[in-house]
């Protein structure tokens, strides 16, 4: 189950996240962040996918990038 409380696999740490500007994908990103899982997140919507960015790697400190996207 994804949403146990126990630290994320150390074999599979890292999660793709679809989705992550809104809705479940930005919460399951803040989420796995929260337990030490690396996130790489994907949304269409650029400037909302920025702000999920920032609130989810500020409060753990986790280090962030960007790789340019697709131009709409």
């Amino acid at each position: 189950n994804a949403f146990t409380t126990q630290q994320p696999n150390r074999k599979y740490r890292c999660a793709l996240v679809t989705g992550a500007s809104s809705g479940i994908g930005r919460e399951f990103a803040g989420y796995r962040a929260s337990k030490g899982g690396d996130v790489i997140l994907t949304a269409r919507r650029g400037e909302a996918l920025e702000v999920t960015l920032k609130d989810v790697t500020r409060p753990y400190r986790a280090p962030s990038g960007k790789v340019p996207g697709h131009p709409d």
